[in-house]
């Protein structure tokens, strides 16, 4: 399932892994992601991943290290997620005033 050399690079074999994997597993996992924060006590709805790019920009240290190590395994995960939630954000402002 996962190309010759890839062992060396376990971002790369996640990647692809997740590349071919169905639209259904998918949901699947980002659906546990999400249960998972939730009994850790984070906000329903919301994935881990979101969870720590949060932490990460109000500084703290959990958020800055698990940012860190998710990174690792793609580059700009966390950055990514804090923009789309700047978009987000922006949106419902100009939905609330408009």
């Amino acid at each position: 399932m996962i190309r010759e050399g890839f062992h060396d690079d376990p971002a790369a074999a996640l990647a692809e892994v997740w590349r071919r994997m169905p639209w259904w597993a998918k949901r699947l996992l980002t659906v546990l992601d999400i249960l998972v924060n939730w009994r850790l006590g984070g906000v329903l709805g919301q994935t881990i991943s979101e969870r720590l790019a949060r932490l990460k920009r109000e500084g703290r240290p959990e958020g800055i290290v698990g940012c860190q190590i998710l990174d690792r395994y793609d580059p700009g995960h966390c950055d990514r997620i804090l923009a789309r939630l700047d978009r987000l954000e922006a949106m419902a402002v100009y939905n609330k005033i408009s």
